[in-house]
Parts: C-alpha cells; sequence; structure tokens
C-alpha cells in the first residue's frame, strides 16, 4: 500500500533544512522520515547520504546512554 500523505506530512516531508517533527504514536513519523530521506537522496540535485543525520526518539536516547557512559573527549 502506497504511502499517502497529509498536507502537515507533506509539509515535513517537503521542508527545506534541518527539521524536528514531533507527533503521537501511530501518526506516521517513520512513515515521513522514510519519504523525506528517499526524495532527499533521489532528486533531481540529490545530496549525499553521508550528509544526512537522522535521529529518532529512540536512536537519541541510546546516544545519549552511551555518551553518559562514556564521554567524547575532543583534544
Amino acid at each position: 500500500m502506497a504511502f499517502k500523505a497529509t498536507l502537515q506530512q507533506n509539509n515535513a516531508i517537503e521542508a527545506l533544512g534541518g527539521t524536528l517533527v514531533s507527533a503521537a504514536a501511530g501518526s506516521g513519523k517513520t512513515a515521513v522520515l522514510a519519504e523525506r530521506v528517499a526524495r532527499l537522496l533521489t532528486k533531481e540535485n540529490p545530496i549525499s547520504a553521508d550528509r544526512l543525520l537522522v535521529v529518532t526518539f529512540r536512536i537519541e536516547q541510546k546516544l545519549f546512554e552511551k555518551i553518559t557512559k562514556t564521554p567524547i573527549i575532543n583534544i
């Protein structure tokens, strides 16, 4: 079944620059994220995948746990 974005979802997909999306469980955040990334990588002037930083709540939570246990120190 194809993803049919709502107006608000489409605004998040098409937004320029960094985008923060906050919405309730089951609202389609993952589908929006997948669509946004796919479009960025396949548009007329695509960006390179290594230019993307994609963070979901679970990824942010896990990174916070790791950083708290082992801080990153730049010398």
